[in-house]
């Protein structure tokens, strides 16, 4: 279950993210409500503040597809933008606001950006939103999940592990094995290509 808090900085950056990339929403929106619970308010609570979340999330979504053809779109691979090199050098907090920026996150269950790619090994930030799911699968090569933010069940036919921020399993390869985002999460996806 998210905390207030949690929750109060998940309005306020969809907020933002509104009045930068959509300001024409903005007179669509309530007034941010009061967040924080006392005496004369005591109807605050996560359940109003989640409520409140999901009906911005919906506006943003809806709004996302009914104009998708006139949105500006972000396409990859950016020129100039190097997948592989004798060294890389990645700035994790960007790439995870730019993959929150883009319909992809807004309209779908998750979105991802490939930061390395070599014939030897894949490097990838994906993002999920709650409650969806990475169908059980297998990997050729032995793989890596380390957690930036958020909680998932990481699944294999014989057991699971909740991850939470800060933690990392391994998996070796032709495993089979799923995922599913208890609340939203963003974790960093390590392939070796055997």
């Amino acid at each position: 279950m998210e905390t207030e808090h949690e929750l109060n900085d998940k309005i306020m950056s969809i907020t933002m993210q509104i009045q930068e990339k959509y300001p024409e929403l903005l007179k669509y929106l309530n007034e941010m409500p009061v967040t924080i619970p006392d005496e004369n308010k005591p109807e605050i609570n996560t359940s109003v503040l989640k409520n409140y979340y999901e009906s911005l999330k919906n506006i943003l979504k809806d709004y996302v597809a009914e104009h998708a053809g006139t949105l500006p779109s972000h396409p990859r691979p950016d020129p100039g933008r190097l997948l592989e090199a004798p060294m890389l050098n990645f700035d994790l907090p960007a790439a995870i606001e730019r993959i929150k920026k883009e319909e992809e996150w807004i309209s779908g269950k998750h979105n991802a950006i490939t930061l390395m790619k070599s014939a030897s090994m894949r490097i990838v930030v994906i993002a999920m939103h709650q409650g969806n799911e990475m169908k059980m699968h297998q990997s050729d090569g032995p793989i890596t999940v380390h957690i930036i933010e958020g909680k998932l069940n990481f699944i294999t036919e014989n057991e699971s592990v909740i991850l939470q921020k800060g933690q990392l399993v391994t998996l070796q390869e032709n495993i089979k094995h799923g995922l599913i985002a208890i609340e939203e999460t963003v974790f960093l996806l390590t392939m070796v290509n055997l």
